[in-house]
């Protein structure tokens, strides 16, 4: 094969192209043989199922590693030919994986918000909570509501950007309430980050 080809996709994986030999005719494929040095030793990871193939990948790499590859084709022994015919080396290519990026990191402006009502319908206006990523990989986060009557949207986001919570007392009785918006991204450095929220509903006198 030529026009072989290398590319990082990211910390763990590499992806390789090249463009395939003219003869596909009989069984065979393509040897991919991996080194982490120019000058080998080199071993076999990969054999594609076909010459028609152009690309494969490789994941569960080490981050921040150049990665040397070289490729053969290989066809086995068929009806007119008993023997296997196996080419000579490609050229080594290569290439480096990054550094691995940090994990995000979900940052929230306000952990703690405060509305009152009465038993009239009076409420206070919604408020407003920033979110903001402190990491590296992108942050795609979720926001939930532990109480029917605390809404909070929208319902999730990427990286940064701003909830706005409201409650609504309808039905309830004087008394405080207690209630939690989560901020979840399960692949954040801390998963979950909570907003408590109070509300006091007041009585008619």
């Amino acid at each position: 094969p030529g026009d072989n080809l290398a590319s990082a996709v990211d910390s763990t994986t590499v992806n390789l192209s090249w463009t395939p030999i003219q003869y596909s005719a009989d069984n065979g494929g393509y040897q991919i043989f991996q080194s982490t040095a120019p000058g080998g030793p080199f071993t076999i990871v990969k054999i594609t199922p076909g010459k028609g193939i152009s690309s494969a990948q490789f994941t569960d790499l080490t981050p921040d590693t150049v990665y040397y590859f070289k490729l053969r084709t290989v066809s086995p022994p068929h009806a007119n030919n008993s023997n296997s015919v196996i080419s000579d080396y490609s050229e080594a290519f290569s290439a480096t994986t990054p550094p691995a990026q940090a994990p995000a990191v979900i940052v929230i402006d306000k952990s703690e918000l405060y509305f009152g009502a009465d038993l009239h319908g009076n409420v206070s206006g919604a408020a407003t909570v920033g979110i903001s990523n402190n990491g590296e990989r992108d942050l795609n986060w979720t926001a939930s509501s532990s109480s029917s009557w605390l809404q909070v949207s929208p319902a999730g986001g990427t990286n940064s950007g701003t909830m706005t919570v409201s409650v609504n007392p309808a039905g309830m009785t004087a008394g405080t309430y207690t209630g939690t918006i989560t901020v979840n991204d399960p692949n954040a450095a801390e998963p979950t980050e909570t907003v408590t929220v109070s509300l006091t509903v007041y009585s008619s006198s």
